[in-house]
């Protein structure tokens, strides 16, 4: 069952000034991610926060609506927390819902919220206008999705979610085992497209799981526990459970050494993603869900930056793309070869002597 967490009750009777000045962890997180909230990157556009309930996305909303009212403050107004409700647990799916609903509430924040296989909901706060389909990534996929629209509705230009230093640890993993390559092992990316106009944005990258918690405790923040995540059935659940705990033991600072390989190859990756996007301009059309891409050349690493923004742009899932087929897909691009084949995520492949085509489910 999902419960709070802390008992002390949400918020505080101090403004945020005064009370971060007596929490010294809190004070220190809220420096960490200043630079990534900066008024000159964040002023007077509106952002939506994807919150669920638990710690990580919960410190993420208190970090943020706290350094939207510090100096120079930023407008609240331009703040709205979405949350989706999988409706995978019953009662504590809904008391999740509820939960963020609340804490929405209590900061004077307009809250979006959306059930699965149900139409949207929203309430204005603080304002004037106030089942699971199978698989972790088909979860991820309903969730962005639903921020997109979010987002798109009420004219935001970025989406920020609550990925953490622990987060892009066991991703690196997750696709090191899979054999995604250099691109897997650059991690979860700090910002991406979400879309045509709208930036997905991850401020905690640089912060650990245990140290937003001690935070939120600081300050009297109530979260929710979710106890699927103790479900190893899940593949992250099983790294982070079992097999990191399981490194640890034998390599201490594991954690460090990943960071700093996920560093290193993230560099590498702008560059590539830099050069795929360049690629793209010239040899790429997009037209009502087809993509188009006429033959050229082009090196294996730049390709593999190609359909992650490919697959990206049309939300396609690519979790399942192994080296095997990046491959054939490379060839299909680079030779002028009569063909039709399928990949991961039912993403037909018709190539033809003058181009290749790409669409979801029908050729």
């Amino acid at each position: 069952m999902t419960t709070p967490f802390q008992i002390n009750p949400i918020g505080s009777d101090l403004p945020p000034a005064s009370r971060t000045l007596a929490d010294p962890v809190w004070r220190r997180l809220l420096g960490e991610v200043a630079g990534q909230l900066s008024p000159d990157r964040f002023g007077g556009i509106k952002s939506v926060l994807g919150v669920s309930g638990g710690a990580d996305s919960v410190a993420m909303l208190r970090l943020v609506f706290d350094r939207w009212n510090s100096e120079p403050p930023l407008d609240p107004e331009h703040l709205v927390v979405a949350h989706y409700n999988h409706q995978l647990r019953g009662d504590a799916s809904d008391g999740d819902q509820d939960f963020t609903r609340e804490l929405a509430k209590s900061l004077g924040l307009m809250f979006f919220t959306e059930n699965a296989d149900a139409k949207p909901e929203a309430s204005g706060y603080g304002s004037e206008n106030g089942s699971a389909v199978g698989g972790e990534e088909s979860f991820r996929v309903l969730r962005y999705r639903f921020l997109q629209r979010t987002a798109e509705t009420i004219g935001a230009r970025c989406v920020l979610v609550a990925h953490t230093a622990d987060d892009n640890i066991e991703t690196m993993l997750h696709h090191l085992f899979r054999g995604t390559g250099h691109a897997g092992l650059a991690g979860i990316a700090p910002h991406r497209p979400l879309g045509e106009d709208v930036m997905l944005v991850r401020p905690l990258l640089g912060l650990r799981r245990d140290e937003l918690r001690v935070g939120l405790s600081e300050i009297g923040q109530v979260w929710r526990e979710d106890a699927s995540n103790a479900d190893n059935r899940y593949q992250r659940n099983w790294l982070r459970g079992d097999l990191l705990p399981m490194i640890r033991d034998r390599y201490p600072n594991v954690d460090e050494a990943i960071l700093r390989t996920i560093e290193s190859q993230s560099r590498y990756r702008l560059k590539l993603d830099s050069d795929a996007a360049a690629w793209c301009e010239s040899h790429v059309v997009y037209d009502e869900g087809w993509i188009t891409i006429t033959h050229a050349s082009v090196d294996m690493a730049t390709f593999s930056a190609v359909v992650r923004l490919l697959w990206d742009r049309m939300h396609w899932p690519r979790q399942s793309i192994s080296e095997s087929h990046l491959r054939r897909l490379h060839g299909a691009v680079t030779r002028s070869a009569i063909e039709r084949f399928t990949l991961p995520g039912d993403v037909q492949c018709e190539a033809s002597a003058q181009y290749v085509r790409l669409n979801r489910g029908r050729c």
